[in-house]
Parts: C-alpha cells; structure tokens; sequence
C-alpha cells in the first residue's frame, strides 16, 4: 500500500526470528484491503514472507540429506552383500535356491560382532556357511554418515541368498 512506512529489515529479521518459534499472526493479523493491499502489518507481512523461505530451505535441504543417506544405505546394502557371497565358500552337500536371515552387529568401523541366523534355510550346513561367510566378510564396509549407520547398520537383518 502507498501509505505504508519504510520496512525496518532489522525488525522484520527480528519479528521472522519470533515468527519461526511461535507464529502470532492469529494475534497479531496482517491487515489488507479489498485489494489485497496491506494496511497494517507490513512488517509482519514481510517477516512471514522471509520466515516461509527459511523454513522451505530447511525443509528441501532436509530432502537433500534424506536422499543422500538413501543413495548411501542402498550403495553400502548391495556392497555388503557383493561381500558377503564372496566370502561364502559353497558347502559341497548344500542344494540350490537355498536363503537364510541374519541378524548382523557391528561395530562403526563394520568390524562384526556377531552374524546369526534368525530364520533359518532348512539346512543346517548352508546357515553355518551363511554366518562364516558374514564372519570372514569383516569389516563389512558401512556408510560413512555415523547418524545412518547408527540408524540402520549398527544391527540390521540381512538376506543371504547366493546366486
């Protein structure tokens, strides 16, 4: 609106701030005409305004960090398993098609703590070759990003099923 006062930056810096930490604009509404011109509450209007574009990049770079540690947990889960299988030494009486889970602890280096089948192939054999394989696999490598480890590698299930 033509009437309005200069914007004082460092107030709408100031009200952004509040803004983001408990929104008052139920209290405090932004005023406008028919016209949709402000009439009182330029300053909130603009702090609004710069608050949303704070808040959208927090937002899309929290994206970003999402995707990346999906990219990272994906490319460490198929090399852990490319690992694995070779490591695996086939027992000679074991049949084709056999799979077991193994519930895997590590430690943050990939170095592993324990390798157990938790649901078993049927055969003994193959679910001891499985968890030596897991064993002999050691370190496993992990993602480097400590807070998707934490998340997902620390102890994980894994599906040993050798082509």
């Amino acid at each position: 609106h033509n009437k309005n006062r200069i914007i004082n930056w460092m107030k709408v810096n100031k009200l952004a701030d509040a803004m983001k930490k408990n929104n008052l604009l139920h209290i405090y509404p932004i005023i406008v005409n028919k016209k949709n011109e402000v009439l009182d509450g330029q300053h909130r209007f603009e702090a609004a305004k710069q608050a949303k574009a704070e808040i959208d990049a927090a937002a899309e770079a929290t994206k970003n960090k999402l995707a990346a540690q999906a990219s990272e947990s994906n490319q460490a889960k198929l090399a852990i398993q490319k690992k694995v299988e070779h490591s695996w030494i086939r027992p000679a009486t074991v049949n084709e098609g056999l799979k077991c889970t193994i519930k895997v602890k590590l430690m943050s280096d990939g170095t592993v703590i324990s390798a157990e089948v938790i649901s078993s192939s049927g055969d003994e054999i193959f679910d001891r070759s499985a968890e030596n394989a897991v064993q002999k696999a050691s370190p496993l490598p992990v993602p480097n990003d400590k807070e998707l480890f934490t998340q997902e590698f620390r102890s994980f299930q894994f599906l040993f099923n050798p082509k």
